[in-house]
């Protein structure tokens, strides 16, 4: 039904996965056949691939002006390790001697 009629032209979307995700995740609209509810339960718990890019873009094309204020000076994006430090860039550098450490990594 769904799929057909896109196809066939009776109706038209501009963002055809974003519908389709939509329809899928609407619990209103009864599922009894097994391969359209094991879809919906693939759209409910993972993001398709054309998704996680456009989610990707969204999130990391920003430029660095937003991570330039949001983070400390060496732009770490992951958590810091707290201890004995002051403030964030201290324990964000922590973090990495921490890793250092643990990969009993060497200079050069």
């Amino acid at each position: 039904g769904f799929g057909e009629g896109y196809m066939n032209g009776w109706f038209d979307c501009k963002d055809i996965c974003d519908m389709g995700t939509r329809f899928l995740r609407n619990n209103k609209v009864p599922i009894t056949d097994l391969t359209l509810s094991k879809l919906r339960n693939t759209v409910d718990h993972q993001t398709t691939g054309f998704l996680s890019a456009r989610v990707i873009d969204d999130h990391y094309d920003l430029g660095n002006d937003l991570y330039t204020n949001m983070l400390e000076s060496n732009m770490v994006y992951t958590c810091a390790y707290w201890k004995d430090a002051k403030n964030l860039e201290e324990a964000q550098i922590n973090k990495l001697d921490l890793i250092a450490r643990k990969l009993k990594l060497e200079p050069g």
